[in-house]
């Protein structure tokens, strides 16, 4: 048995070749973005779901300036759905730009059990579901993509994490709209010094572009 151990870049390995602009201010620069269906953010920097960084504050500031939170998935479904209800509300207030649940999302697990959660929080008016486990590689995450994209196909699904261009191949075939990257890449991740599991968030970043655009080239089967 042979082993080929592949080179993999994080940020700190790179540098951007500065080249001429014609741009005169960076106010002048969009950094608006597109997601499917119909979803657009005033910005592409997106808080991480985690336990200590996105709940209501965080999401509701955020949702204010344009962008997309995503509250993490370890809350109960009774506190979430209270979150759902919150933002609902302020929904149907007096606001002019953004609506709320158009820019923060709710985080699930991949376990059977939580279709019933996924229903409620659908029910409340949510529209943004990430699907979040710690290897997003797996048939229970294919599964639970297929779940929400039958029954619910206007959501937007986000699903991870991978680290493979091979793994965001096949979340997107089951249906995902967005694939999240990243899987052990910072020095402090747990399931790097858990499991020794990971790739350099730059390669992986890389490899999975490169897998995106043979999706949408018309000659890719």
């Amino acid at each position: 048995m042979s082993f080929t151990i592949k080179e993999g870049l994080t940020f700190n390995d790179v540098l951007l070749t500065p080249k001429f602009s014609n741009i005169e201010s960076r106010s002048n620069v969009s950094t608006k973005v597109s997601f499917p269906k119909g979803f657009s953010f005033e910005h592409p920097l997106i808080p991480a779901n985690m336990a200590s960084i996105t709940e209501f504050d965080m999401a509701k500031a955020i949702a204010e300036i344009g962008g997309l939170a995503i509250i993490h998935r370890f809350i109960p479904i009774e506190g979430q759905l209270d979150m759902a209800c919150s933002f609902f509300e302020l929904d149907r207030g007096k606001r002019t730009s953004h609506q709320y649940l158009s820019h923060i999302g709710f985080s699930v697990g991949a376990k059977k059990e939580n279709h019933t959660d996924i229903d409620k929080l659908v029910d409340a008016g949510v529209k943004i579901l990430c699907i979040d486990i710690a290897h997003g590689d797996s048939v229970m995450c294919i599964e639970i993509i297929r779940y929400i994209t039958e029954k619910y196909p206007k959501v937007l699904l986000i699903a991870g994490n991978v680290a493979t261009g091979e793994g965001a191949m096949r979340l997107w075939k089951a249906g995902a709209d967005v694939v999240k990257v990243g899987i052990g890449p910072g020095s402090l991740c747990s399931t790097r010094i858990m499991t020794g599991n990971g790739v350099p968030q730059l390669s992986a970043l890389m490899e999975v572009a490169e897998y995106r655009h043979k999706l949408n080239s018309p000659w890719y089967e």
